[in-house]
């Protein structure tokens, strides 16, 4: 199946965006399959993609993920956080 150039057709995965965005740790979304799953998660990365060339780049800080957990799978939207040590010769 192909995935839409249209953003009106990515509703749900900028509404999962913006609850992401809004809460401090992320926000997730539930699936029966894995396949359902790895769908939607193709499906937020096409949305995020649209919205850059739109010129909104809000969410190019979230890591989509796949998780599965008590036979349930949850794609997770999450805040990037690194922490990065600068390194020193000693």
């Amino acid at each position: 199946m192909s995935l839409t150039d249209r953003i009106a057709g990515y509703s749900d995965c900028v509404s999962l965006f913006e609850a992401a965005l809004a809460s401090r740790k992320g926000a997730r979304a539930t699936f029966e399959s894995r396949s359902e799953a790895y769908y939607f998660s193709m499906r937020m990365h096409r949305a995020r993609a649209l919205l850059r060339t739109a010129g909104r780049n809000e969410f190019d800080d979230f890591m989509v993920r796949i998780r599965y957990k008590d036979d349930v799978y949850y794609v997770y939207v999450e805040k990037s956080s690194v922490e990065i040590e600068q390194l020193t010769s000693d």
